[in-house]
């Protein structure tokens, strides 16, 4: 909840080539990340799925291999997310 209403109150894609909100941009994605991290012993495959589409690694991997942890910035100029799907289906 605190991530969407950080994102939707700052608004980046009213003016995306600021600096506001490219951090606004970079904020969020590492809530994302975070979050990824936190849940991935509990929801292994959906974390899997999330981190696969930004591309990232799931730390609970990089744990078993410290040499690979990577130390830069995981987002960069360019970046894309890849084949976006939604990763579980509203229940309603």
């Amino acid at each position: 909840a605190y991530g969407n209403k950080y994102f939707n109150d700052n608004a980046p894609w009213k003016a995306p080539e600021t600096a506001q909100s490219k951090q606004t941009i970079l904020n969020s994605a590492n809530i994302v990340i975070n979050l990824i991290n936190m849940l991935s012993p509990f929801l292994p495959r959906l974390t899997q799925s999330v981190a696969s589409m930004l591309d990232i690694p799931v730390m609970e991997k990089l744990a078993n291999n410290p040499d690979k942890v990577p130390f830069e910035p995981i987002f960069y100029d360019g970046f894309a997310i890849r084949d976006l799907k939604v990763p579980v289906k509203k229940v309603e």
